[in-house]
């Protein structure tokens, strides 16, 4: 959106205006890849292990382009990154001359094969994606993304997972990728809210159908709808379980 006579139209860039003006509530984002927090924020000074230093303009969309050294390991590797969940990672391959949908694409490809057959009974998500320092030999690698990321901008970077055709076009993703040598990604996950209603519900109604089950085949109502109760007191202590394991970082 850009300034225009004390309003605010909106423009071609979604992010930010031709003059790079403040909204009302503050500085635009500069580039994409800030508004849904896939950045590096935390200072980061890669280990280079070779003198043997190569000059590498990195294409990207942001106002203030920046460019990298990296040796020639790093050179041979910009066509992957490492890519976590958790303790679990693999390579993510990508092209170098992608845009941001593509990106997008391979990333939600790549999640898949993390999560294998988990993620059809799975009750998380991706919460967010961040960016980690893959040189690390560590199981859980470091973080290197924003220390502070507000909910709105994980909502982006979720919507823009679900719908990659609406960065078709952009570099502002790709162009933080290919920013440092020896960065990686990580896919943060979330309780997913929908999976769990569904959960709860089902098992609500599984206390019922067993009561009714026991009742019309025993004749004993007390009984049937007291294994009933049972049922639904033992699912609630799951769902509150669930709920502390949501505030705890594990």
């Amino acid at each position: 959106m850009a300034a225009v006579s004390g309003a605010y139209v909106a423009t071609s860039h979604p992010y930010i205006g031709p003059g790079g003006g403040a909204s009302p509530n503050g500085y635009l984002y500069p580039n994409g890849a800030v508004a849904t927090g896939f950045a590096i924020g935390t200072p980061y000074q890669p280990f280079l292990p070779s003198r043997r230093t190569t000059w590498v303009p990195q294409p990207t969309t942001s106002p203030q382009p920046h460019d990298v050294y990296a040796d020639e390991e790093s050179l041979a590797s910009l066509r992957a990154v490492h890519a976590y969940r958790g303790s679990q990672s693999r390579m993510m391959n990508f092209d170098p001359h992608w845009d941001d949908a593509e990106l997008l694409t391979e990333m939600r490809k790549t999640y898949d094969k993390l999560r294998s057959w988990r993620r059809w009974c799975s009750l998380k998500n991706v919460r967010s994606v961040t960016m980690i320092s893959s040189r690390d030999k560590f199981v859980y690698p470091q973080r290197i993304g924003p220390a502070r990321v507000s909910s709105r901008q994980h909502m982006r970077f979720r919507f823009f997972l679900n719908h990659p055709e609406k960065l078709r076009g952009s570099r502002d993703l790709m162009g933080q990728l290919m920013s440092r040598p020896g960065v990686g990604i990580e896919f943060v996950e979330r309780w997913q809210a929908k999976r769990l209603t569904f959960a709860v519900i089902g098992l609500v109604f599984l206390s019922l159908i067993v009561s009714l089950t026991y009742a019309w085949i025993t004749r004993d109502v007390s009984t049937a709808f007291s294994i009933g109760s049972y049922m639904t007191s033992a699912f609630s202590v799951i769902v509150v379980l669930v709920g502390i394991l949501g505030l705890v970082d594990l």
